[in-house]
């Protein structure tokens, strides 16, 4: 009851108490709107700057894999250089750079499995690389062996490439629903929040206006009394 007197002793004592508990009030509304927008904010980067970006490499790079081997293909019936250099054009201009993109995509990545699954894509594309280089020497001088190198290696060493690219861009997708529906459950809790701070607001407000008006009131009142 003390402690209370400091802050009800007098009329001006009351009002400025009253007026710093309704600052206190907007300040925790202010704090607690900058706290969620910051999460969703968080959430909005992490879906712009990493998840679609992952999910649209992954089918970049898958898609630049398939046309060297196209190209390769094409020299393999052909004969024409103009595949080789397609093909040679495609790792070092296209592959190579998406997956050091990646590589830089990954360090923001947040399921451990997806690193795993970049590290068998980082393994198997020289692989396959060389392995189409082997063919095309081949496929001059022995036709069978560089056929057998295609089906016994290259087929393998692609659908394991293609396995690892499509599960990682299916996980990010996903990823990326769940982020965005994190992202509308903060927008949510933060509509609850404001409501209740709010009411709370309106509440503490009626109380400290009728106790600011009896302050004022009650004296008046007793000396209309008196007289």
């Amino acid at each position: 009851m003390g402690i209370l007197s400091i802050f009800t002793k007098t009329i001006s004592r009351k009002i400025t108490s009253g007026f710093a508990v309704v600052l206190c009030l907007l300040l925790a509304v202010v704090l607690t709107t900058l706290v969620q927008m910051g999460k969703q904010e968080t959430i909005n980067q992490r879906i712009v700057l990493v998840r679609s970006p992952t999910a649209l490499l992954d089918q970049t790079l898958l898609a630049q894999i398939y046309t060297t081997s196209s190209a390769y293909r094409g020299y393999m019936l052909t004969k024409d250089q103009e595949f080789l250099t397609q093909q040679e054009d495609t790792w070092t201009k296209k592959v190579l750079p998406t997956l050091a993109k990646l590589e830089e995509l990954s360090k923001s990545w947040t399921n451990p499995e997806n690193k795993v699954r970049l590290a068998t894509v980082e393994k198997m594309a020289p692989e396959i690389r060389d392995l189409q280089n082997q063919a095309t020497r081949l496929c001059v001088k022995d036709p069978k062996a560089a056929a057998l190198i295609v089906t016994a290696k290259l087929h393998p060493a692609n659908a394991v490439i293609s396995e690892a690219l499509n599960a990682l861009a299916a996980d990010q997708a996903e990823l990326a629903v769940k982020d965005g529906q994190e992202a509308l459950q903060v927008g949510a809790n933060l509509r609850l929040l404001l409501i209740a701070l709010l009411v709370i607001a309106l509440a503490l407000g009626m109380a400290i206006s009728w106790v600011t008006t009896r302050s004022i009131v009650k004296p008046i009142d007793r000396k209309s009394t008196r007289l």
